[in-house]
């Protein structure tokens, strides 16, 4: 059984060994993803987002609190990014998020969500390879650009366990719902 990446030390080797579990978790299930059908892949499992959806809002995630919070990004937004209350073709109509540069309406292929997650998931292991103790505690400057989260002032750490954190929630949300579909 794979440890629980969440668990792990707060130190620089304590993230890499959790970085190296999240993406060889989603490297195993990119594959079986890739070998599904396009239609089944944005299918909802009991109302709960596709696996695409779940792709596009990790985009957001990993834009949000790396992008934006620890690198300062002004323009850190995917434009295939999910925020949380959102959802292809049901989005909340008082949450406008074109402003960011997202649209959530856009339609978006497999291949290209992936590519976009991957390269997402390499500048987290690129940030997470570069970590110092010292980086870790330290805190985030504020970003005046309009997005979220409202206030930027994390430490680097907390922002790097929420993307941990989502991530591994969310894989395990997808090889469930993977599960269901290919049955």
């Amino acid at each position: 059984m794979t440890a629980d990446p969440r668990s792990l030390p707060k130190t620089p080797d304590g993230y890499q060994a959790a970085w190296s579990i999240v993406e060889n978790a989603w490297a195993t299930t990119f594959a079986t993803a890739g070998a599904l059908d396009g239609e089944l892949l944005d299918s909802s499992v009991d109302r709960e987002w596709s696996f695409l959806e779940t792709q596009r809002h990790l985009l957001f995630v990993t834009d949000a609190w790396i992008t934006r919070t620890v690198c300062a990004s002004v323009s850190p937004y995917h434009r295939l990014g999910m925020p949380p209350d959102h959802r292809v073709g049901r989005p909340d109509p008082t949450v406008d998020v074109s402003a960011w540069g997202i649209n959530v309406f856009a339609p978006a292929s497999f291949d290209e969500i992936l590519e976009a997650r991957l390269d997402r998931m390499i500048a987290v292991r690129e940030l997470i390879a570069g970590l110092s103790v010292p980086f870790i505690t330290q805190t985030c400057e504020q970003n005046a650009s309009p997005g979220f989260p409202p206030s930027t002032a994390f430490p680097v750490g907390f922002c790097i366990d929420v993307v941990i954190g989502e991530e591994w929630a969310h894989h395990t949300f997808a090889i469930r719902d993977l599960a269901v579909l290919t049955r």
